[in-house]
């Protein structure tokens, strides 16, 4: 028979209702600098941030959101569901962008819930990240 797999287990079980991608750290690392095609899709975007990796897109996307300005994972894992819900709220937005989140980073504490927060992030993109805004 056909294995079934909980909800909880899908690739897009976190997916907002709107294209969603997980911006690479390459890219990150660099968001303030930006084409004009990456300005007028990012005007018609939701980003949500952890850590304050987007920032750079803030003033140029439709909405904004950071799970923790402080990369706390804790307070990430608590607001990561209600923001993505959030995302598919926001009247135009035609996408969502977050960063990726590597447990690696130098300075973020490699605990658990990054872990978590990474996967549930991963999922949402449909496993989709991009070093180039589309």
């Amino acid at each position: 028979g056909e294995k079934r797999v909980s909800p909880g287990m899908a690739v897009r079980h976190y997916s907002p209702d709107v294209l969603s991608y997980m911006v690479s750290r390459d890219r990150w690392c660099s968001s303030s600098i930006m084409t004009v095609e990456e300005k007028e899709i990012l005007a018609e975007a939701v980003v949500i941030d952890f850590g304050k990796k987007l920032e750079g897109f803030r003033e140029c996307c439709l909405a904004y959101r950071d799970l923790s300005e402080t990369a706390n994972s804790e307070e990430a894992a608590m607001n990561v569901f209600d923001y993505l819900r959030w995302s598919e709220e926001v009247p135009g937005a035609t996408r969502v962008f977050f960063p990726q989140v590597l447990e690696i980073e130098p300075g973020l504490k490699n605990d658990g819930l990054i872990m978590a927060l990474n996967d549930r992030l991963t999922r949402a993109a449909s496993g989709i990240v991009i070093s180039v805004l589309k």
